[in-house]
């Protein structure tokens, strides 16, 4: 989902900026909280940075990029395979 004219736009209501960048409003609260989007208020209303948002979309880019892959012929270690009991002879 995109905001219209997100690209001229400084700040968005937390209603618009959730959806912008795929999570609830209780996850952006938690991010806002955290201190990794900034938010101001502006009378009653909060409004969220829109270039924190892209910085955050970003940051979280950038972390999985570096995370090891998992091959996905990789034996898990709780996989019912690598636990179970070989018969006795």
């Amino acid at each position: 989902m995109t905001i219209p004219h997100l690209d001229e736009t400084f700040a968005v209501p937390v209603k618009k900026a959730a959806p912008s960048i795929g999570v609830g409003m209780t996850r952006l609260y938690e991010l806002i909280k955290s201190g990794e989007i900034d938010s101001y208020r502006d009378g009653k209303a909060r409004k969220v940075v829109v270039a924190s948002l892209k910085a955050y979309v970003e940051r979280q880019i950038a972390a999985e990029a570096i995370k090891p892959r998992v091959s996905e012929n990789a034996v898990s270690i709780t996989s019912p395979i690598c636990c179970q009991m070989r018969p006795s002879t």
